[in-house]
């Protein structure tokens, strides 16, 4: 991915980032305090403080930080992997945006500012999956669309996923959750959402394979959202 555009990188290695063994306890704290010293500082004192509270979930802290970046753009997420790559080339390595490309991003500390002004920008769209699900919401969960069977197979199916797009304690949490039925459908397409993305995407191929006419009575099928050719 030599030249590319660390934004982009950072939207295809979220699933990556916020699944378990992607940004570890340790490594997290490391790179938000690297990211607090730069000069300027990527993040400032009331973003550093939120993520730096003890009870923010990992899974929560880790959404929150990509959400910071993506914000703030090219530099910040140039920075980002920095740290990573400092403090733990091996995950860097892992990366989907590596792995799939075989060469390293351009980020911050190999490149000058003159090269920046040529960085490839990534073509900006919506995230179809991401708007899809929202718009979805309140239907997966007021009416009932998804049963309590149908429920159970779609974290079996996102917890299977290579990589998985729920990790092991995501998905146990959901399988013993005693909570209501809609309660539990909630929780889980916020956490989708967090996610990404791909994590949307996988979510609606798992889904329409299993109750294809329910997926065609989805309020964002009947608008004409187009699903992303995913594959689980």
């Amino acid at each position: 991915m030599e030249g590319n555009s660390c934004k982009d990188a950072l939207k295809n290695d979220r699933l990556f980032f916020t699944n378990e063994g992607g940004l570890y306890e340790t490594l997290l704290t490391q790179i938000i305090i690297y990211l607090a010293k730069t000069d300027p500082p990527v993040l400032n004192n009331r973003e550093f403080d939120m993520l730096r509270n003890a009870k923010m979930e990992k899974h929560n802290q880790s959404a929150t930080l990509l959400d910071f970046l993506a914000r703030k753009g090219e530099e910040s997420c140039g920075h980002f992997y920095t740290a990573l790559k400092m403090y733990d080339s091996y995950v860097y390595q892992q990366l989907p945006s590596q792995r799939k490309a075989g060469k390293e991003l351009n980020y911050v500390g190999e490149q000058n500012p003159a090269g920046m002004e040529n960085f490839p920008r990534p073509v900006q769209r919506e995230d179809i999956c991401i708007k899809k699900l929202k718009d979805d919401h309140l239907h997966f969960t007021n009416d009932g669309c998804l049963s309590e069977e149908n429920f159970l197979q779609v974290i079996n199916e996102l917890r299977n996923h290579k990589p998985p797009v729920l990790n092991r304690a995501e998905a146990n949490k959901f399988l013993n959750d005693a909570h209501d039925l809609h309660l539990r459908v909630s929780d889980l397409l916020n956490g989708l959402v967090n996610k990404g993305e791909e994590a949307c995407g996988l979510f609606y191929v798992a889904y329409k394979k299993l109750d294809p006419l329910g997926y065609m009575e989805l309020p964002s099928t009947k608008n004409g959202a187009i699903l992303l050719q995913t594959k689980m």
